[in-house]
């Protein structure tokens, strides 16, 4: 489902959700140089396919990416791969919202992701 909010500046929104109770999603919107992102459910293998269609969305061209992980249940190598590609456009990577079932410090450490990505 895709939407334009009319406003000062264009907005595009875009859900891309699975039909099962516990399947990852992801809804984005970018605003200028500034692309927000909201990721939930599990962040794992099965949303890889998910992740890499919102960037292609999405596009390049931002700024600040902030990445909201409240309601996120798992957070694997998926998720820090997924965390690679912003840093690799350039842009101020924040998270925000991490949940208590995601170690999210010692994950971005191992990956090496604790200097590029604000949390």
């Amino acid at each position: 489902m895709a939407d334009r909010i009319c406003g000062g500046e264009e907005t595009v929104r875009m859900t891309l959700r699975n039909d099962t109770d516990d399947a990852p999603s992801c809804v984005w919107r970018a605003q200028g140089a500034l692309l927000l992102i909201r990721l939930a459910g599990p962040i794992d293998l099965s949303a890889a396919g998910t992740l890499d269609t919102m960037l292609q969305q999405a596009g390049t061209g931002f700024r600040r990416v902030l990445v909201d992980l409240s309601d996120v249940t798992h957070f694997g190598r998926t998720g820090l791969a997924f965390l690679t590609s912003l840093t690799r456009t350039g842009a101020t990577v924040q998270l925000t919202g991490s949940p208590d079932v995601v170690p999210l410090g010692q994950l971005l450490t191992a990956a090496g992701l604790d200097k590029a990505v604000l949390y």
